[in-house]
C-alpha cells in the first residue's frame, strides 16, 4: 500500500513538478533561431458574442497595432450578438463586419470566416483581450520559418482589483507560460491560447461546429500537419481576471468539456508513431493533467482517510497529515475567496484543488449530454 501512494504522489507531481524539469533540461541543448522583421499580409479575426462593454476598445486597440495599414485586414465575426455589438462594429466602419443572427458558437463563427480570408497569416484573438502594440509583428516573424506551422501568444492576467480567490489565476499563467517557452524551445507548445495566437492560412481548416476548444484543435491540427507550434512571450494580450469564483468555476468547466471532447476525438495513435516527441509533449501536458491526476487526487483522499493513519510507516503518516492540511489551507482559500487584497499565494491550494474538480465535473456534464458550445460570457473584475 505504501507504494501504491508513493505511485500517485509520483503521478500527481510529474506534470506540474517533473515534466517542467525535464523540459527545461532538453530545451537548453536547443538553440533559438533570431528572426529579422517579417511583414507578410494578416488578418486579425475577432470572435465576439455580446462584448458591447469592449468592442470599441478591441477594435481602437487593434487598429493601432504596430503594422502597416495596407497589409492588415479586421474581421469581426459577431456571432448571435443582440447587444449592439454589430453595430458599434459596422458604424467604425475600418473591420469587415461578419453577423450571425444565430448564435452558434466560437467554432462556427471562425468558420464561416475562413473563405473570407486571404492574407497569408490570421491572428485569432478575443474581443475582450487587448494587445501589445507590437504583438503582430512578434508573432509574424517566425514564418519566415516552413517548419513553423502557427505561434501562441502569451496570455497575461490583470489581477488588479479583483477578488483574492481568483487572483491565483495571474500566478498559474506566469507559471504556464515559463513551462510554454520551454516547451517551445525543445519542439513545439500542444496548443495555443485561444486569447491570442497566429497561424498560417492554409493550416487554418474548418473544424466540427460543435468544437468546444477550438483553438486547441486548431493549433494541434498544425501538429498532426508536421510543423511547429512556437510561443513568444514578447507578443502578449492583456485581460481582466474572472470577476467571482463561480465565473471562473464555470469557464473551468467547458475548458474541461472541450479538453476530454478534443481527448475522444483526436489521433494518439497517428501522433505517437508519426511525431513521437511531440506526442510525449501532449501527454505530459495535457493528457496527464486531464485524465490521470484528479483520479490520483481522488484515490489518494481515499487512501489517506481509510489506512493513513493505521499504517506503521511515519513517512506515510506525515504524507497523510500534509494532505489534510492542504485540503484545509485550501478549505480556508474558499471561505476568503470573496475578501480582496490577500496574497495571491494564499489561494495556490483552493485554485489548485477547484482546477481538478472542475476537470471531474466537466468530464462528467460532458459525457451525460450537457453541450459547453455556447459560452456565458464570464464577468470580468
Amino acid at each position: 500500500m505504501n507504494a501504491v501512494i508513493y505511485s500517485l504522489l509520483a503521478v500527481i507531481a510529474y506534470p506540474y513538478a517533473i515534466y517542467p524539469v525535464l523540459s527545461f533540461l532538453i530545451s537548453r541543448f536547443r538553440t533559438v533561431k533570431e528572426y529579422p522583421a517579417y511583414y507578410p499580409s494578416v488578418t486579425v479575426l475577432i470572435a465576439a458574442y455580446n462584448e458591447i462593454g469592449c468592442i470599441r476598445e478591441k477594435l481602437e486597440n487593434t487598429f493601432a497595432l504596430e503594422y502597416p495599414p495596407g497589409l492588415l485586414q479586421v474581421i469581426v465575426v459577431t456571432d448571435g450578438s443582440t447587444d449592439g455589438t454589430a453595430e458599434v462594429v459596422a458604424a467604425e466602419g475600418r473591420a469587415l463586419l461578419l453577423h450571425h443572427p444565430d448564435r452558434k458558437g466560437k467554432a462556427a463563427a471562425i468558420n464561416s470566416a475562413i473563405e473570407k480570408i486571404e492574407s497569408a497569416i490570421v491572428v485569432c484573438t478575443d474581443a475582450n483581450t487587448m494587445l501589445n502594440k507590437g504583438a503582430l509583428v512578434e508573432l509574424v516573424k517566425y514564418f519566415q520559418d516552413p517548419q513553423i506551422g502557427a505561434v501562441a501568444g502569451e496570455k497575461r492576467v490583470i489581477t488588479a482589483g479583483s477578488k483574492a480567490g481568483t487572483v491565483a489565476e495571474g500566478f498559474y499563467w506566469k507559471y504556464e507560460s515559463r513551462l510554454r517557452q520551454w516547451d517551445s524551445k525543445a519542439f513545439s507548445v500542444t496548443g495555443a491560447a485561444g486569447e491570442l495566437y497566429a497561424i498560417r492560412r492554409e493550416y487554418l481548416q474548418v473544424v466540427p461546429a460543435d468544437t468546444i476548444c477550438e483553438d486547441l484543435l486548431i493549433t494541434m491540427q498544425v501538429i498532426y500537419q508536421g510543423k511547429r507550434v512556437v510561443y513568444e512571450p514578447e507578443a502578449y494580450g492583456t485581460e481582466k481576471m474572472s470577476e467571482t469564483v463561480i465565473d471562473e468555476w464555470k469557464r473551468k468547466l467547458r475548458i474541461a468539456a472541450g479538453s476530454i471532447q478534443f481527448f475522444q476525438r483526436m489521433k494518439l495513435r497517428s501522433l505517437c508513431t508519426t511525431y513521437s516527441y511531440a506526442a510525449f509533449q501532449f501527454i505530459s501536458r495535457k493528457l496527464f493533467r486531464w485524465l490521470v491526476v484528479p483520479n490520483a487526487l481522488i484515490i489518494l483522499l481515499v487512501l489517506g482517510l481509510v489506512q493513513g493513519f493505521q499504517t506503521d510507516s511515519s513517512w506515510v503518516f506525515f504524507i497523510c497529515v500534509i494532505q489534510f492540511v492542504f485540503y484545509g489551507w485550501a478549505l480556508m482559500g474558499w471561505l476568503f475567496s470573496r475578501v480582496k487584497g490577500l496574497p495571491g499565494v494564499f489561494f495556490f491550494p483552493f485554485y489548485f484543488l477547484m482546477a481538478n474538480a472542475a476537470i471531474v465535473v466537466g468530464t462528467c456534464q460532458y459525457l451525460h449530454g450537457k453541450s459547453f458550445v455556447l459560452w456565458d460570457r464570464v464577468k470580468r473584475g
